[in-house]
């Protein structure tokens, strides 16, 4: 992969839309980047991996955080990248996720991410490869051939990031080349090996101690001999199962005499259960008798109320004609009476009113003079509010104080605590990964289930055509059937009548003949042939045809000829339809048989119930399947935060103490500015509560003198107000009670009058007939409802009398003490063949259990035997003592360590050599993955941390490449034509900054474009290409600079 052109817009540093041209290196294929600090030279090899990968090339990089700091808001953060690969040219572009603020309104609208890939011709055309992330994603995978490890790894070697190979332990070292070469599958392999020997031992101890619980568990009756070897500590299995099968034998002769004795009693109790519910029915009659009796005679006790309750009826109706009248007096007076109490208390509140009036007065002349008290007290809340800020000042700087004394106690904690944090994330790392395992393995199960849902749907649909084929063509056969045989009576119909029309043209010319011969006379010439002689002369027919009937018939074979035709075309037209169905159905059944070669069309109903069955299946499995896919990105999303939150937590450790070396210099700073801020402030408040205690009395104060001016000035122009309204309010009153007493002396003349009317003598009498609506009501309907009561009762009674008449009263006591006795007697017996029965069924489901856990523990025992040694075998229980995972990772590095010496000798003068570690004291499953160096000038192996910073660089540098090969190698011979390299070379000496300069001289001349990012002075003096980066106050820029 060799980059043509990077386009960045505001991205990083770079604020506008900055192009950088790699096609101006020409030849080159080596060149510096160069630039201050924060200039963005690394964030050069951040935009073509964001480009290709939609990700950053260090790990603390993300898409979303890269957008740049000095665009303008309207801008669209986006990176374009144009690169050659194997001879094809490709342009793709991407932008982040990100917020951009709204075109109307406030606030921000957030924008998706999106990607777009092209293939560029010779003739500049593009052709579209992908239009979203997801299809830009996947076409990248298969074109580059890596993923984004390694891609970095392979083209970038990252700032202050390639030394951890060199100088980290096992631990480590496993951890990165698990990313790069993806051998998480080999430690999946052995957790798989551990949880199936885990699960199969557990599930044999498990079925041994069912079969244990099962045979304590047996019910036995009778059998001593079974008791007794159900009773041992450690029950015998082979001895208890013959005694099983007799108990359950003997079980069963138990439970059917005890079915033949609950038979016979059931009979019994039937019988005196019929016996018992004719007595009931006899009993019921004799109450009823005797609450009818009793009904009547009490309706008999009310007839004289009832009576009366009719005369008072009467005159409640009578009543109720004046009632309308009467409550309009006495609304009337009631509203007099109302008018005179107000009155009565609107003289009081107005006599109130003049003396609140003149004692207002006095409040107000009082609080007027008071000027000067107001003043005072405004002046000391002002001088007060004028200190405040140096109070504050002098408080906010004793809480620092506190917090960063207990800042700088805390570190030490806190440090501590991110430790055990850190061990905690990476436990739960291993086990998401785990987790993620399983649901990407449910993942391609499902694409597979779709594709063969999608098959199986697919072929549903093509029997389901075949099969409404099949009807339309049965169909259509039968209809070209019918029109075939009406065609044949049409056809039969016409030549009728043709021949009808060829008999009467015959008959019609023998006839014309006829006429023609009696014109004829002896020696005149016949007008048809001539001759003068006539010897036989055509007779005339009886039956001679009219032309009307020549012309009838002709139009009837007309018409038949008509009918024929128009069947015909009918005819044909089912038959085109019937051989267009019959070529589509062989069409549809060679299709099928492509797809199913044993289809036969028979057995289509069979096949189509199959498949719908199979659709069904899919459609569960998918549904399964799905849920554990879904669980897929929440998973991916928790692993990204969970590893970033373990890289914060590394590099927090590393802060920790400097935090605490920070907070103990601000403590120091901030304890000397208070002691000398302390001296400046009157005792009496340096504290917030006292001086805010002090500025609020001061505030009180003038407020409450302020107030209560104000109060009293309200107050007495409240006084004058109401005082006013009430005498207003009272002159109308006394108006309106003169006006109702007049109402109310008409009203009284009318109502006496009507009441003499209606026959009551006095008020007292047309009170006492007085009744509500409501009441009134209810007594019609009493009334009515006891004559109602008295006919049915007076009915009821004697239909009783009748019924009872000869009969005597039963013992229903007796029968039922005998009906008691033998349902106890029946539930006796039930208990007992239940017992019987539940102790039957029991021990023949134990039984069964038996049989059926035995066989399993023989098939668990046997898989156990070959997982179970496997397990054993690949967590390192074998002759080198190391795991399946690192025996695998430790041939990665050895193959690394090959490329990487070749570079080492060269770049030291054939001094050092590097090697993996092979301890035989230690030989554990946490060993083999550590590095030292052989010296040649002492002929001893050492530590690799044991080398200097310039030796560490090339040693690491000779490391990184010879990764990067293995790395271009194991991913199958991807051809990736550049190299990022990132800062490193000021620890170098001139020698060995030529020693490697000539290694990546090396690398270049097997066409490899090679970058350095550096500050080194003669760095740039050697290599002739420059990429410098400068940054303004306004963002960065870049552009090439070539020496020669």
């Amino acid at each position: 992969m060799k980059p043509l052109k990077l386009t960045m817009q505001a991205f990083g540093p770079y604020a506008n839309c900055e192009t950088i041209d790699f096609t101006e290196l020409a030849n080159r294929t080596m060149f510096v980047i160069s630039g201050k600090t924060g200039a963005g030279k690394t964030t050069i090899f951040d935009g073509i991996s964001f480009a290709i990968y939609g990700k950053a090339s260090g790990e603390d990089r993300n898409g979303s955080d890269l957008r740049s700091q000095f665009a303008e808001e309207h801008m669209i953060t986006s990176v374009s990248l144009e690169f050659r690969l194997r001879g094809k040219t490709y342009f793709i572009q991407r932008s982040p996720q990100q917020e951009r603020k709204k075109k109307s309104g406030e606030g921000t609208t957030t924008i998706g991410a999106k990607a777009e890939l092209y293939e560029l011709s010779v003739d500049g055309d593009k052709k579209l490869l992908g239009a979203n992330v997801r299809e830009v994603d996947e076409n990248i995978k298969h074109i580059i051939g890596i993923d984004a490890n390694q891609f970095r790894q392979i083209l970038m070697i990252p700032q202050g990031e390639f030394r951890k190979l060199l100088t980290s332990e096992s631990k480590e070292k496993e951890q990165i080349l698990q990313k790069l070469f993806h051998t998480e599958q080999y430690k999946r392999i052995e957790e798989k090996l551990k949880e199936d020997a885990s699960f199969l031992k557990r599930e044999c101890e498990k079925n041994l101690q069912a079969r244990m619980d099962l045979l304590k568990s047996i019910i036995v009756s009778d059998n001593e001999e079974l008791q007794t070897a159900i009773a041992a500590a450690e029950p015998n299995e082979q001895l208890i199962l013959p005694l099983l099968a007799d108990e359950i034998a003997a079980s069963i002769q138990q439970r059917d005499a005890y079915n033949r004795q609950l038979k016979e009693k059931q009979e019994s109790r039937d019988l005196l259960h019929q016996e018992i519910t004719k007595a009931e029915q006899v009993l019921q009659l004799f109450a009823e008798k005797e609450k009818r009796h009793h009904e009547k005679e009490e309706l008999e006790a009310k007839r004289t109320q009832i009576e009366e309750w009719k005369e008072n009826l009467k005159r409640a109706q009578k009543a109720s004609l004046l009632e309308k009248q009467e409550q309009y007096y006495l609304r009337v007076g009631r509203e007099k009476q109302n008018n005179e109490e107000e009155l009565k208390k609107l003289a009081v509140q107005a006599d109130q009113l003049a003396v609140q009036h003149q004692q207002l007065a006095q409040i107000y002349e009082s609080e007027l003079s008071k000027a000067g008290e107001r003043e005072e007290a405004m002046c000391a809340v002002h001088q007060l509010q004028q200190l405040k800020e140096s109070v504050f000042s002098f408080i906010q700087l004793q809480t620092d104080v506190q917090q960063s004394e207990e800042k700088w106690k805390q570190s030490i904690v806190k440090r501590e605590a991110a430790e055990q944090t850190l061990v905690e994330k990476e436990r739960l790392v291993e086990q998401i990964l785990q987790t993620k395992a399983d649901v990407e393995q449910a993942t391609l199960l499902y694409a597979e289930k779709e594709r063969e849902a999608e098959k199986n749907e697919a072929l549903l649909t093509k029997l389901t055509k075949l099969s409404d084929s099949l009807n339309a063509l049965k169909n259509a056969e039968q209809q070209k059937n019918e029109q075939l045989q009406q065609l044949r009576n049409k056809m039969e119909l016409q030549v009728q009548e043709q021949q009808r029309f060829a008999e009467l043209e015959e008959k019609w010319r023998t006839s014309q003949a006829g006429l023609l011969a009696r014109t004829l006379q002896a020696g005149h010439a016949c007008p048809v042939c001539g001759a003068e002689d006539h010897p036989s002369p055509a007779h005339l027919l009886e039956e001679m045809p009219s032309e009307a009937d020549m012309k009838q018939q002709k139009q009837r074979v007309t018409e038949r000829e008509e009918q024929k035709r128009k069947k015909e075309s009918e005819f044909f037209q089912a038959e085109s339809q019937f051989n267009s169905l019959q070529k589509r159905v062989q069409e549809q059944e060679e299709e099928l048989i492509e797809i199913v070669p044993t289809f036969e069309r028979n057995k289509l109903s069979s096949y189509q119930h199959d498949y719908h069955e199979q659709a069904a299946r899919l459609r569960l499995e998918l549904t399964q399947l799905l849920q554990k896919k879904q669980a897929l990105k929440h998973l991916e999303a928790k692993l990204l935060q969970v590893k970033e939150e373990v890289q914060e937590l590394k590099a927090g450790l590393i802060q920790w103490k400097e935090v605490e070396d920070q907070a103990k210099t601000i403590y120091i700073e901030q304890k000397t500015k208070l002691t000398g801020l302390t001296e400046s402030l009157p005792e009496q408040i340096r504290t917030k509560q006292a001086y805010l205690l002090t500025l609020n009395e001061a505030i009180a104060t003038q407020k409450k003198l302020q107030e209560a001016f104000e109060h009293a000035q309200i107050a007495l122009q409240k006084a004058k107000e109401q005082e006013s309204a009430i005498r207003t309010e009272k002159e109308i009153v006394e108006k309106k009670v003169t006006s109702l007493q007049r109402e109310l002396d008409e009203e009284r003349t009318k109502f006496s009058a009507d009441m003499t009317k209606q026959g009551f003598a006095t008020y007292k009498e047309y009170g006492a007939a007085k009744r509500t609506e409501s009441e009134i009501e209810s007594m019609e309907k009493e009334i009515q409802q006891y004559e109602q009561q008295w006919q049915t009762i007076t009915s009821l009674y004697h239909d009783v009398e009748l019924k009872l008449m000869g009969v005597t009263r039963p013992d229903l006591i007796s029968l039922q003490a005998t009906f008691k006795r033998l349902n106890e007697e029946l539930e006796l017996l039930r208990h007992q063949q239940n017992e019987v029965t539940i102790a039957q069924q029991k021990n023949e489901q134990i039984q069964a259990t038996l049989m059926e856990m035995k066989e399993q523990q023989q098939e668990m025992e046997e898989r156990y035997s070959i997982i179970g040694h496997l397990y054993e075998m690949a967590r390192g229980q074998n002759p080198f003592r190391i795991t399946f995972e690192r025996y695998v990772l430790a041939a990665f590095l050895d193959d690394i360590l090959k490329e990487a010496n070749t570079r080492l000798l060269k770049m030291t003068s054939g001094r050092y050599q590097l090697l993996r570690k092979l301890d035989p004291a230690r030989r554990n499953i946490q060993s083999g993955l550590e590095l030292s160096v052989y010296d040649q000038y002492t002929s001893q192996e050492r530590h690799v941390k044991t080398l200097s910073g310039g030796e560490s660089f090339k040693a690491a540098l000779a490391l990184a490449l010879g990764l990067a090969d293995v790395v271009q190698n194991h991913a199958g011979g991807i051809s990736l034509e550049t190299m990022f390299i990132d800062e490193g070379f000021g620890t170098l000496d001139p020698e060995s900054l030529d020693q490697a300069i000539e290694a990546l001289m090396d690398i270049q001349s097997s066409g490899r474009l090679v970058g350095i990012i550096s500050h080194v002075p003669e760095l740039k003096e050697r290599i002739d290409a420059q990429l410098e980066v400068v940054a303004t106050q306004k963002g960065s820029r870049t552009a090439f600079c070539f020496s020669s």
